[in-house]
């Protein structure tokens, strides 16, 4: 999705997309690059059917592998049949992201969502780190097809509110499950703790949030269905399921409201 935003934003510009196709494997090989550095910080073993690479090659590696593909980005960059100051911009903008998001990612683990009493302050982070390449897809698309500041200006806002709702639907259906790749209770199993187990923690009483901390906290080959079960109860009960579904509804409305705007009659109908 990351790789795919900048064809069809630069196609909405009125571009050719195999102009910007550079710019979209940037984007996916820095996406490539954070899941490398997440998975060996989260200790996550499979992604997409086959070992993480740190499970594979050792930490050691995968942080080495993770550090190589980011400079690969940059590469990427520079294929672009662009003047040299459209490129410049354009790996500033790869920079400034990136660090935005690792800047959230920093502070994620600082305010572990799995541990009452936190500062809700979740959505910013999502903001940040989910929406940090998709406000690069959009907003880079933009910069190839020169546009001016005030539409990248709306575009990064529009890439925010579109990683926060991938992000609150993909813990959803990483909970109740959902397609192929969702299995039912997959979240609660990793021991993920995101916006919706977050709300949880802060709207549940004392024994509630002991029992939810139990459960994240056993590990995928030790949590059981009845877990799972109860763990969604608990999600259920305290509105927590259905705070996510209001947090997708208020970001798509923003999204909409920012895409009103645009100048560009393509460009906003895309993003409808």
């Amino acid at each position: 999705l990351r790789a795919i935003l900048p064809l069809v934003v630069y196609k909405a510009f009125g571009g050719d997309p195999a102009d910007a196709v550079p710019l979209s494997a940037a984007v996916e090989v820095l996406h490539n690059a954070a899941l490398i550095h997440v998975d060996a910080i989260d200790r996550v073993r499979s992604r997409r059917g086959h070992e993480t690479v740190w499970v594979r090659y050792g930490l050691d590696q995968a942080i080495n592998a993770g550090d190589g593909t980011l400079f690969a980005a940059l590469k990427c960059i520079d294929r672009l049949r662009q003047p040299p100051a459209i490129k410049q911009r354009l790996s500033s903008l790869v920079v400034d992201r990136m660090m935005s998001v690792i800047d959230a990612q920093v502070n994620a683990v600082r305010s572990d969502a799995k541990q009452p009493g936190k500062p809700d302050n979740s959505v910013d982070l999502a903001r940040d780190r989910t929406g940090g390449l998709f406000a690069l897809s959009v907003v880079g698309a933009a910069i190839l097809a020169k546009a001016d500041s005030e539409v990248t200006d709306q575009l990064s806002r529009i890439g925010g509110d579109l990683g926060v709702i991938f992000q609150v639907q993909d813990e959803l259906l990483g909970i109740v499950g959902g397609f192929t790749r969702h299995q039912r209770g997959a979240t609660i199993m990793d021991g993920k703790a995101g916006l919706i187990v977050g709300h949880c923690m802060r709207h549940s009483d004392e024994r509630g949030r002991a029992l939810l901390q139990t459960i994240f906290e056993k590990g995928s080959e030790q949590t059981t269905e009845a877990d799972i079960h109860r763990a969604i109860g608990l999600l259920r009960d305290t509105g927590s399921l259905t705070h996510g579904v209001e947090l997708i509804e208020s970001h798509h409305k923003q999204l909409l409201a920012t895409a009103a705007d645009l100048p560009h009659t393509d460009l906003k109908r895309l993003l409808h």
